[in-house]
């Protein structure tokens, strides 16, 4: 799954359209933030799977803490009708 977010991540910088959307032409290319918290999720299962979990685990915490602030921020913006644009954080130009 990580290798997936990366994949897509690497069509937003190249602009490659056949990465952004890992499907046929007709579908909608993947946002690139949601691809980063997929790949930041993977990695923080992938961390606490581990050994020496204590020294980790505040690293797979603070990547998943990351993801669920974007999904707050997301659903906040959409439930209270504001413009938040974290969407376009880091391919603004792209989308």
């Amino acid at each position: 799954m990580s290798a997936i977010g990366l994949l897509v991540l690497t069509g937003w910088w190249t602009d490659t359209a056949q990465i952004r959307i890992l499907g046929p032409t007709t579908w909608t290319a993947t946002n690139p933030l949601s691809a980063l918290c997929i790949a930041c999720l993977v990695l923080a299962i992938w961390i606490l799977a581990g050994v020496e979990l204590e020294r980790r685990w505040p690293l797979a915490r603070a990547l998943a803490g990351a993801v669920i602030a974007v999904g707050v921020l997301r659903i906040a913006g959409v439930a209270l009708g504001l413009e938040v644009s974290i969407d376009e954080v880091l391919f603004r130009s792209a989308m």
